[in-house]
């Protein structure tokens, strides 16, 4: 009779979304499909990773909520860097790789699975683009070791939505143009069925294309163009690490205007100091309401 250790090691009933900008986990619970919920009841987990003064870790909603107040404490959007030798730099002095920041990430996904379903999993399903080359595949498995799989099966992204809403090897005609935009990567892949199998047949993509660049779009062109009629903010740019924390703050509110116009016509961004005091060039305190349209956006 197999005993759990070993029916956990030859099956895998977790998926894992390793996003850019949101990671969730999946399992199969009583025989359904179940999208777990975190310790604050959230399916998404953000893929933020603070590093405190103190060395501590916070992995999710509290370190992605403190990434404008204090920016050099958090590292985000690692996973589009997850194939290269990069490093960030935490204030407190750490330096982390994409794959030991992925780690924290899977890390604080498998407690969720682990709270949910009584036991530490060991084997997982991890969702990667189909733009990913060989490096950032084996990076990706590396990160997954780290965290604590032991038995990983990488499942290109195309693949499994085409596997959620329907398409299966059942079908013996016909193909499928899959479109994925995500927070920081396009893929567009051509999926069918060859010798009774889904494949990927073709595919192009853009692992620097996604909602984080949207959010960067509405910050650069709508929000500090109208800062600038009121302002000297000649210095806020993203080439200027000084102004970090203005960018930031700027890029957190920009993205929470993305989310509202997705239902609404016009969203209103308040712009003040608070835990960080705005000053422009002339060290004037910045404070604005700017209306922001849809077609704006758009």
């Amino acid at each position: 009779m197999v005993n759990q250790v070993n029916w956990q090691r030859y099956s895998i009933d977790l998926g894992i979304d390793l996003g850019t900008t949101n990671s969730a986990v999946a399992a199969c619970v009583d025989g359904e499909v179940e999208t777990l919920r975190n310790s604050l009841n959230n399916e998404l987990t953000p893929s933020a990773v603070r590093v405190r003064a103190n060395g501590a870790i916070d992995v999710g909603q509290s370190a992605y909520q403190r990434l404008s107040i204090s920016p050099e404490e958090v590292a985000v959007e690692f996973k589009r860097w997850i194939g290269t030798d990069d490093t960030f730099k935490f204030s407190s002095g750490r330096e982390m790789s994409a794959v030991e920041l992925s780690a924290e990430v899977l890390k604080s996904l498998l407690q969720t699975a682990e709270h949910r379903l009584g036991r530490r999993p060991i084997a997982a399903v991890i969702t990667v683009p189909a733009a990913f080359d060989l490096n950032q595949c084996a990076r990706t498995e590396a990160a997954a070791q780290k965290a604590g799989i032991q038995h990983t099966v990488l499942l290109q992204e195309p693949i499994a939505a085409s596997l959620a809403y329907g398409f299966s090897a059942d079908v013996r005609e016909g193909s499928w143009l899959v479109f994925d935009l995500g927070g920081g990567t396009l893929d567009v892949a051509l999926v069918g069925v060859r010798d009774g199998r889904i494949e990927v047949f073709d595919h192009e993509g853009d692992n620097f294309l996604g909602g984080k660049d949207v959010d960067w779009v509405i910050v650069e062109k709508i929000l500090l163009p109208k800062l600038a009629e009121q302002y000297d903010i000649d210095s806020w740019t993203r080439e200027n690490p000084g102004r970090a924390q203005e960018l930031g703050v700027l890029k957190h509110l920009a993205e929470d205007a993305k989310i509202r116009l997705s239902t609404a016509e016009e969203a209103f961004v308040t712009i003040e100091s608070g835990h960080l005091m705005l000053l422009d060039d002339r060290d004037d305190e910045v404070s604005a309401d700017i209306r922001v349209l849809r077609s704006e956006l758009e």
